[in-house]
């Protein structure tokens, strides 16, 4: 299980199995253009950048195992964001599948976030707690209740300050 953030968008770009990527050509060479991903199911959640412009990126942190955690400050708020590579349940399937596991949490004074989940394909609720996108892959939630909507063709999230939610990405077996 992969991850590419973007701390320009401050969002995931793209999220994949398998191989991470092949840098030769950047070694070798003087530099190629972008380097796609080595392995399969890439997933490209989001294209442009998922929250306010008043958003500033302040770094990341690596837990002892190396899982990133992405900090993000919007006006008196902070935003924490932690990837950690995970199994989630299938209710299709005997065993669980891998997955990644992004969890969310919000400090400070401020309104509600409004962070986009994917802006490239809308939801579709699966089951009490996983969401559907294009049947290709799903998204478990923990702690989101209503807080998740599309609109526009676009997967919302609503996150208060002082509150968290789980989100566990899997691929369709």
């Amino acid at each position: 299980m992969n991850l590419a953030y973007s701390a320009d968008n401050l969002a995931p770009e793209l999220l994949w199995t398998g191989k991470f990527i092949d840098g030769t050509p950047k070694w070798v060479d003087r530099g190629t253009d972008n380097n796609p991903p080595a392995g399969e199911n890439v997933l490209t959640p989001t294209k442009t950048r998922f929250l306010p412009e008043n958003a500033k990126f302040k770094g990341y942190k690596l837990d002892s195992a190396g899982n990133p955690t992405f900090i993000v400050q919007i006006g008196k708020q902070i935003l924490r964001e932690t990837w950690t590579a995970s199994d989630a349940p299938d209710t299709g399937a005997s065993t669980r599948q891998p997955a990644l596991t992004r969890t969310l949490t919000v400090t400070g004074e401020g309104p509600p976030l409004d962070i986009v989940i994917s802006d490239q394909v809308a939801a579709e609720l699966y089951d009490d707690q996983e969401y559907k996108f294009d049947g290709t892959f799903f998204i478990r939630t923990e702690g989101a209740g209503e807080s998740i909507r599309t609109r526009d063709g676009k997967t919302h999230l609503m996150l208060s300050s002082g509150g968290g939610v789980t989100l566990s990405y899997r691929w369709k077996k």
